[in-house]
C-alpha cells in the first residue's frame, strides 16, 4: 500500500499561535499523529511519502506540495492520503468538498483525517454528511475573519508609519519600529539624480552622467555591501549600468518624498 502524508502549516491562516509558534499544528506533531495513527492501524501498512507545504495558505490549494500529491495520485503512486484534520487539506469550504467528494474518489484514493475522524470510506456513494460539511464551513469562515483581521493589523502599522514592505528602497534603511531612516551614503545617489533633473537632464542624459561618473546602480551597490538579497542579473559588472528607464523609476518613486506608500493594491473577495 502506498500511503501519503499531507503536512501543511500557515501563518496567514492563524495555523500559529503567540510568538508564531502552535506546537498543535506544527510540522513536527502533524507528522507524529500521523505516523502514530499509522502504527495503529494494521491495515494501513506500506510506504509513506510526505508532501510538505511549510508558510501556504490553505485558502486556495496553489501549494507546490499539494499539487504534487494530487499529480502523483494520477499516476496511481498513491492509494491513501492522510491529513491530521481537514483543515490541513484547506480551508475553502468548497473546494475541499470538490476534493474529498470528486476528485480523490475518481482518482481511487482513501482519504483520511485523523483528529476529524474522516475517513472516505465511509461516505462511498454519498457525501461526507453534514457534520463534516459543517467543520469544512467553519474552517472556510475563520479563514475569511482572520484575513479581516490581518488585513487591519497591516493598516494600523500603515497609520502609524511603520513600513509592511519586505525591502527598503533604495536610500533608506530599517530603524527601530521598521519605520524608515535614510541611509547617508546611497541617499548622495538619489540626491544627484534628482539635482540633475532639476537642471533639465533627460532620462537618459542623468543615466549616462552616473555612468560617466562611475556611480553604481541600486543593485551594484547592494552587493558591493554583500547585502543577502537573490539577484536575477545575466549581465557581466561592467555592464551593470544604469539606463533611462532606471532614472525614470527613481524619479516616479513617491516615497523619495518622505511619504510611506502602502497598499497600492488589493485583491478583492
Amino acid at each position: 500500500m502506498k500511503l501519503a502524508f499531507y503536512l501543511r502549516l500557515s501563518l496567514a491562516d492563524g495555523d500559529l499561535g503567540k510568538n508564531n509558534k502552535d506546537e498543535s499544528n506544527s510540522i513536527e506533531n502533524q507528522r507524529l499523529i500521523l505516523q502514530n495513527f499509522v502504527e495503529s492501524m494494521d491495515e494501513l501498512d506500506g510506504d509513506v511519502t510526505e508532501y510538505v507545504d511549510d508558510g501556504h495558505t490553505g485558502t486556495n490549494f496553489n501549494r507546490p506540495a499539494f499539487q504534487a500529491m494530487v499529480e502523483d495520485a494520477k499516476r496511481g503512486k498513491i492509494d491513501v492520503i492522510l491529513v491530521k484534520d481537514l483543515s490541513r487539506i484547506g480551508r475553502d469550504y468548497i473546494g475541499v468538498g470538490d476534493y474529498l467528494e470528486q476528485i480523490f474518489p475518481i482518482l481511487g484514493v482513501r482519504v483520511i483525517a485523523v483528529n476529524s475522524q474522516y475517513d472516505s470510506n465511509n461516505y462511498i456513494g454519498n457525501t461526507m454528511g453534514l457534520e463534516m460539511s459543517i467543520s469544512n464551513l467553519i474552517n472556510t469562515l475563520y479563514s475569511r475573519d482572520l484575513s479581516k483581521k490581518f488585513k487591519s493589523c497591516v493598516q494600523t502599522k500603515w497609520k502609524k508609519g511603520i513600513s509592511t514592505y519586505g525591502r527598503v528602497p533604495f536610500g533608506y534603511k530599517k530603524g527601530e519600529g521598521q519605520q524608515w531612516e535614510i541611509d547617508p551614503e546611497p541617499a548622495k545617489i538619489i540626491r544627484l539624480v534628482f539635482e540633475l533633473a532639476l537642471q533639465d537632464y533627460s532620462t537618459l542624459m542623468i543615466a549616462n552622467e552616473l555612468n560617466e561618473r562611475g556611480i553604481p546602480t541600486p543593485g551594484k551597490f547592494r552587493k558591493q555591501r554583500k547585502e543577502n538579497i537573490v539577484w536575477n542579473r545575466k549581465v557581466a559588472d561592467e555592464e551593470w549600468l544604469w539606463d533611462a528607464r532606471m532614472v525614470w523609476m527613481t524619479l516616479r518613486n513617491y516615497t523619495y518624498t518622505g511619504a510611506l506608500v502602502q497598499g497600492k493594491t488589493s485583491n478583492i473577495r
